[in-house]
């Protein structure tokens, strides 16, 4: 296993400058940035992570901000995190995190944890020569970290597995999935989020969005996101926290329902079966497939291996397409 990298990443704050009374002096806009920050991203930001901080009623000491999680157009990715700064106002700051930054993380969220609970400077003045954000991204869970994210999940959905399958089916059919009466801990939100990870290959982590506490769901632009309100849209799957309950219909999915069922085994198996996976995962999605065609896909070369494995009969021509067309065969897998 690797160790942590430190990436140096270009920010920016959106907000009001304050003076030596901490009074508003300025009206909102970017009032500090580093200075490589270019308009265009400036202007991607403002529209992609027009995010909240959390109402009084829905902060707390272990949730005083949002954190999000976005994909942007003219940057990989947009680390975002709105929060009152010290001197009481609203604020947003926006880090501009790479794509390889994201995918060597493996989806491990939890490494966000510090940034949630930092504080929010205010600014008297306005500054183009702000220092980069210093980023250690640690390497991907290890096997242990991962065993824990899946037990954590488990517990927050009260070993429903039926539940943890359609929340999972709605990440790979590309459904909003909105969770609501959560703990009002980002903790256990972002432990949240890095359980139903941990139950995708690799390679799949990293386009999932998410926002750790958003107010309106059909305006956001995460797929994984906690809600102070919700109304539960048609295509949209809502999961009560507190009830313990899907308020919405599941879509159904070939890969969650695979590997479901070796969650319901053992789940160490998910993580034997999401590491086997990563690379069959990234040579379908080279194929420009959609996330759910990647996964189905994944999850029949994943049913056939034990099959074959087990040294039981298998479809022919499936076998003889992967043999045909799959480069990601192990030399003793094409033996088999």
């Amino acid at each position: 296993m690797s160790d942590s990298q430190t990436y140096h990443l270009d920010r920016l704050y959106y907000g009001v400058l304050v003076d030596e009374n901490q009074q508003q002096s300025s009206r909102p806009g970017v009032i500090a940035r580093t200075a490589s920050v270019t308009p265009a991203q400036i202007a991607e930001c403002l529209r992609v992570g027009q995010i909240l901080p959390p109402a009084s009623k829905d902060a707390s000491a272990d949730m005083p901000g949002t954190l999000a999680l976005l994909q942007s157009n003219t940057t990989n990715f947009i680390l975002t995190k709105a929060q009152r700064s010290d001197a009481g106002y609203p604020q947003i700051m926006y880090v501009l995190v790479p794509r390889e930054v994201i995918r060597q993380l493996g989806g491990n969220v939890l490494m966000f944890r510090a940034l949630g609970l930092a504080p929010m400077p205010a600014f008297v003045s306005a500054s183009a020569d702000l220092p980069p954000f210093e980023f250690r991204a640690p390497p991907p869970p290890e096997r242990e970290n991962q065993l824990d994210a899946l037990f954590d999940l488990m517990l927050f959905c009260q070993d429903s597995l039926p539940i943890i399958e359609g929340m999972l089916a709605a990440l790979v059919r590309g459904w909003p999935l909105v969770i609501s009466n959560s703990p009002r801990s980002i903790t256990q939100r972002l432990q949240f989020v890095q359980g139903l990870l941990s139950l995708l290959p690799v390679p799949a982590r990293t386009g999932i969005t998410f926002a750790t506490h958003v107010t309106d769901p059909a305006a956001s632009p995460a797929q994984l996101m906690f809600a102070a309100r919700v109304d539960g849209a048609e295509g949209t799957l809502v999961y009560d926290w507190a009830r313990g309950e899907l308020l919405t219909k599941p879509p159904r999915d070939a890969y969650s329902r695979y590997i479901i069922s070796q969650l319901r085994l053992d789940p160490s198996l998910v993580v034997d079966q999401t590491e086997e996976l990563a690379r069959t995962t990234v040579w379908r999605a080279m194929q420009r497939e959609r996330l759910s065609s990647v996964l189905a896909w994944v999850a029949r070369r994943a049913a056939v291996d034990r099959t074959v494995r087990d040294g039981q009969p298998a479809d022919r021509a499936l076998v003889a397409s992967i043999l045909r067309e799959d480069p990601t065969l192990s030399p003793e897998a094409r033996l088999a």
